[in-house]
């Protein structure tokens, strides 16, 4: 993961990746280490599910890189709320079913744009979903 003082605000364009699937963080904006609840809905043909964990991530100019991994409901209730850059992240494989919410702690970041990325899972088909969150 990458360190977060090398981020900046995104371009425009680094806004418009389109998501497979709906992901929103309530509130947003957030408050940097606060909590925020992250659903997710998806509404495509059979099951699907996600994982424990989601990516957080800044603009470096170039491209989004990943700064934390954020975890749902703490992944269990113990440790930190998110993985820290340079640590070997430990995330319970669990499968949680979508539609879903969950609490997740918000990093302890400048203000700026942010990005969340996750995953789920349908009949085998990995889909990717993208929230823009504004820290203030």
């Amino acid at each position: 993961m990458k360190a977060v003082g090398s981020c900046t605000e995104p371009a425009q364009a680094a806004l418009a990746a389109v998501s497979d699937f709906d992901l929103t963080l309530s509130p947003n904006p957030a408050t940097a280490g606060s909590e925020a609840t992250l659903s997710v809905d998806y509404d495509g043909p059979g099951e699907a599910a996600g994982g424990a964990g989601a990516l957080w991530e800044c603009w470096t100019g170039e491209e989004w890189e990943p700064t934390h991994q954020i975890l749902r409901d703490w992944a269990g209730g113990s440790g930190s709320p998110y993985i820290e850059p340079g640590t070997t992240p430990t995330i319970p494989a669990v499968g949680l079913m979508v539609p879903n919410s969950h609490n997740v702690a918000i990093p302890d970041v400048k203000p700026g744009v942010y990005r969340i990325r996750d995953e789920i899972w349908v009949a085998g088909e990995g889909l990717t979903g993208l929230a823009i969150v504004r820290v203030e």
